[in-house]
């Protein structure tokens, strides 16, 4: 057994990177803090005949692996002293506040220690007694910071010593093992299965906030390391270029020794974890099969959803095969088509978007015109965002095309084709853009929340904090400090971790039903596809090799909203919100079938179709000519003929249902107004009445008044469209349960009058019930999957705070399903 473990658990060090180690610390001990080797300044290797890069000032990927000679020397005077003497000078009454403020934050600690308290946490104690006790290691260590900060600059370098394992392995701490039990065991799995490269380039990017921040003492040498047995020996020293270093091929050796060290204190803990649990369990063998089995399946369910920031040391590699990226982008820009599509096709989901809105406690203390103005933005964004969309449905076409074409020949140690490089650099940068253009709305949305009224402030035409955003505001409050930190601008001294740590550390907050009560269903949802647009910039960004930048794509280097967004606000701003107010004053339709209703309900869509006109004919004029033929088929859906059909079978249907009771109240009344009949008056054979002379006309003259009070919303367009819909397709019959079939004739259901609530259980009950796949996405995105995958996916966001749908959003989802999957009442059965 002992030899197993040591194939398979002992990961060494590369020799070279060892050997350069011993040589640079030479007798020394490399734990003395007094040593310069500690510090990270070998000045015996600055002088090697090794070529350093060339691009560390101007190039991210390479600054990212070096710090530079200047920074390294400036290193020694902080942190190569003799700690074990006390600093002559220090102010006594900050090192006393800081200890009381360090004092509580020990006593927050120990109270989390006693809640992982148990023979599992005993276990891995033992297996790793200094393992940092809860997650979020980053976010705490910005008080630990700060009051070191107080206590005084000798002081600091002793903290960062004994928390070094927890930065090499930042995902790796009690809380997050104890809570979910299967990822020890998928992470023993994986790593004893799998080969050190294949997770080697993920230990060096958990590493890099450690290495920038100065958290992590490096030993610093010129030469890069080789990553991938493509390319050399893994772990071999060789000479730094460019490309291979772009590619992900090699590594500078600071950043290399780094994860190489993370890989051996992770083995060097499972194998202790294996041999305590062992000398601790029982005797006999057994369970072995089931273990493997168990973490099949977590792995399995774990590759259906997202590869997050945390989640990726506990699945497997990714693939080099991006294919199973595109469905997943797909759904996003679907959403975003789909949401557009909603608000010019079904006015009550446009009022009830707006009325969202007009809810706020920040739109309230708006000025009239400032009001007018922010419900226009949201409109505004609505449509940006589909012109985004479909830059990006592009540049992911451009990939995929290039992957088929070229896919087969790509691989590690070898440049990428041209067309391959260039569509890699594309995809990336129109993500980019993409999550770039939803984070500079998430501010304008985070101000609106009740729970953080009175932090903000107007300032140059955006809401900034009224405060700097400090360290320590961390402590007072994790969401807030999380949520300013991913949307403020680094020019506004924002202290940014890491955009996917935020993130990700949100959705761990909103996990709570008390926290997530402090974000309304707009700010979730808006989150929510951050959060994804973010994990598909990972596992861009996480292919191997990557692209090296191409230079083939300049037009979308830097994607953002489009200029039409951001000029529309001068642009026939007034007439437009003219526009606006007169749908918005336009009465609303009550359930109950009257001719008033239907008055109401056909100037609902007349006084829509209008504003709706009126603003994409000026969002038509200040989009660039070359984008006007694309955006034109996406932004005119209330023209589109389904919608007209489908505007004149709605008001046909109220109509209908008017005339019915109005012709039952004719009946009714039609007996008072006859002569009393005679025996020879009295029917013998059933069928058609034969009206009395005397009786009531069949049609009041006001009729024809009331349904000529009002033109068609729809007449405009040609009769002859209506007719051409295209052919019909076969009805696909699908076979559910009975209380499914219940909710998917609530959903599907004609009836003007139908009401109550839906719990969105019972939805996702019914959708999996239809053969929909159901996969949570983080935050409030959920997608559902087709069985066919010519059909793809769709997302729909769970409601929040109530866990509810109301007819609207019923119908919105029917509308959906029937759009994508060609679904209708009379598809269940």
């Amino acid at each position: 057994m002992s030899s197993e473990f040591d194939t398979i658990f002992n990961t060494p060090l590369s020799k070279e990177v060892m050997k350069i180690i011993q040589d640079t610390c030479g007798d020394e001990d490399p734990n003395r803090r007094d040593s310069y080797a500690y510090a990270g300044i070998i000045p015996k290797h600055l002088t090697s005949i090794a070529t350093p890069a060339k691009c560390i000032k101007n190039c991210r990927t390479c600054r990212g692996q070096y710090r530079s000679v200047a920074a390294q020397k400036s290193f020694i005077p902080r942190n190569c002293r003799n700690h074990r003497k006390p600093h002559q000078r220090h102010n006594g009454k900050a090192r006393r506040g800081a200890t009381a403020a360090a004092g509580s934050w020990r006593h927050h600690q120990e109270a989390l220690r006693k809640t992982l308290a148990g023979e599992a946490g005993d276990l891995i104690r033992a297996a790793m007694p200094d393992m940092y006790p809860t997650k979020w290691l980053e976010a705490y260590y910005v008080f630990d910071e700060f009051a070191e900060q107080k206590a005084g600059p000798q002081y600091r370098h002793l903290e960062r010593v004994s928390r070094r394992k927890c930065w090499l392995l930042p995902y790796l701490n009690i809380e997050t093992l104890i809570n979910d039990p299967i990822k020890l065991l998928a992470l023993l799995h994986l790593r004893a299965n799998y080969t050190l490269e294949e997770f080697l380039m993920y230990d060096v990017e958990r590493t890099k906030m450690g290495f920038e921040d100065h958290k992590l003492n490096i030993v610093y040498n010129p030469h890069a390391v080789i990553m991938c047995n493509e390319a050399g020996t893994v772990g071999a020293l060789t000479q730094w270029t460019r490309e291979a270093a772009h590619r992900g091929d090699i590594v500078g050796f600071p950043r290399a020794q780094l994860a190489f060290e993370a890989a051996n204190q992770l083995a060097t803990f499972l194998r202790k974890f294996v041999e305590v649990t062992l000398a601790t369990g029982p005797s006999e063998k057994q369970g072995c099969l089931k273990f493997i089995a168990t973490v099949e399946e977590s792995l399995d369910a774990s590759s259906k959803g997202r590869s997050s920031y945390n989640e990726r040391a506990f699945s497997r590699p990714g693939s080099r095969d991006l294919k199973y990226l595109k469905d997943t982008m797909d759904a996003t820009i679907k959403s975003n088509f789909d949401e557009l599509w909603l608000l010019q096709t079904d006015p009550m989901y446009l009022r009830d978007k707006l009325a969202t809105v007009e809810a706020s406690g920040f739109h309230r203390g708006l000025s009239e015109d400032w009001k007018a103005e922010n419900v226009l933005r949201y409109i505004r964004e609505a449509i940006g965002r589909v012109e985004l969309a479909m830059r990006a449905e592009s540049m992911l076409n451009l990939y995929f095309e290039a992957f088929d074409e070229l896919g087969c020949y790509v691989q590690r140690g070898q440049p990428l084709p041209g067309d391959y490089d260039d569509a890699l650099a594309c995809l990336q940068s129109v993500i980019k853009g993409y999550y770039r253009n939803y984070n500079e709305s998430m501010l304008e949305l985070v101000a609106q929340m009740p729970t953080f009224e009175g932090r903000f402030t107007w300032r140059e035409g955006r809401h900034v904090p009224k405060e700097r955003v400090a360290a320590q505001d961390y402590r007072k409050d994790a969401l807030y400090w999380n949520f300013t930190q991913i949307a403020l601008p680094l020019s506004m001294e924002s202290v940014v971790l890491d955009r996917s740590f935020h993130l990700h550390y949100i959705d761990d907050i909103l996990q709570s039903p008390k926290e997530r009560g402090r974000v309304d269903q707009a700010l979730y949802d808006h989150y929510s596809h951050m959060l994804a647009i973010n994990e598909a910039e990972i596992v861009v960004t996480s292919h191997f090799p990557r692209s090296t930048g191409g230079g083939g794509c300049p037009e979308v280097e830097d994607v953002g909203m489009p200029d039409a967004f951001r000029n529309i606000k001068y642009y026939k701003s007034g007439k437009l919100a003219d526009l606006l107010n007169n749908f918005l004053r336009a009465p609303v339709p009550t359930a109950k079938p009257t001719a008033e209703n239907v008055l109401r309900l056909k100037r609902m869509h007349l006084t829509a179709a209008y504003f709706w006109d009126g603003l994409m004919s000026a969002w038509v004029q200040l989009t660039p000519p070359e984008f006007r033929p694309d955006i034109e088929k996406h932004i005119r859906a209330y023209q589109s003929v389904e919608y007209v059909a489908g505007c004149r079978e709605e008001i046909a249907r109220w109509q209908a249902a008017v005339d019915q009771k109005e012709t039952a109240a004719r009946a009714r009344a039609a007996p008072a107004l006859r002569q009393p009949p005679t025996v020879d008056d009295v029917q013998k054979v059933w069928g058609n009445e034969t009206r009395l002379p005397n009786s009531s006309p069949q049609r009041k003259t006001k009729v024809k008044t009331r349904s000529e009070a009002i033109e068609d919303p729809t007449s405009q367009l040609a009769d002859m469209q209506l007719e051409d819909v295209g052919e019909v397709v076969a009805q696909e019959l699908i076979p559910v349960c009975k209380e499914s079939k219940v909710v998917f004739t609530r959903m599907f259901s004609p009836s003007v009058e139908t009401k109550g609530l839906l719990k969105w259980d019972q939805i996702t009950a019914a959708l999996i019930d239809a053969g929909l796949s159901m996969v949570p996405n983080g935050g409030s995105r959920v997608t559902f999957t087709h069985s066919d995958p010519q059909k793809g996916s769709i997302v729909f966001h769970r409601p929040h705070p109530d866990p509810s749908v109301g007819v609207i959003m019923l119908r919105c989802m029917a509308k959906r399903l029937g759009k994508w999957f060609g679904w209708e009442a009379g598809t269940f059965v």
